[in-house]
């Protein structure tokens, strides 16, 4: 796929993937789908997910397969802090 239809799919998906609600429910509905699917796509790759609201409450957190790197957690908190500061994945 070209750059720009990435780019485009990309744009496309962040415009029109918005949830009507959003719980923890549908948190942990969600991360149990994305960690089945890095299991499934990279099984001996760990994998961390986490699902974190605006405030900055973890409403879920997992591992694929362990043991992560040792900077995992540290990674997590610096993406989270970067979306939170610049509203970018």
């Amino acid at each position: 796929m070209a750059t720009t239809q990435l780019l485009d799919q990309i744009i496309n998906e962040q415009e029109t993937l918005i949830f009507p609600h959003f719980t923890a429910d549908d948190a942990f509905e969600i991360g149990i789908h994305l960690r089945q699917t890095a299991r499934t796509l990279h099984s001996k790759i760990p994998v961390s997910i986490r699902i974190t609201l605006a405030t900055g409450q973890i409403i879920f957190s997992t591992l694929t397969t362990g043991p992560a790197v040792a900077d995992s957690e540290s990674w997590l908190r610096r993406k989270t802090n970067a979306v939170f500061r610049r509203g970018i994945g």
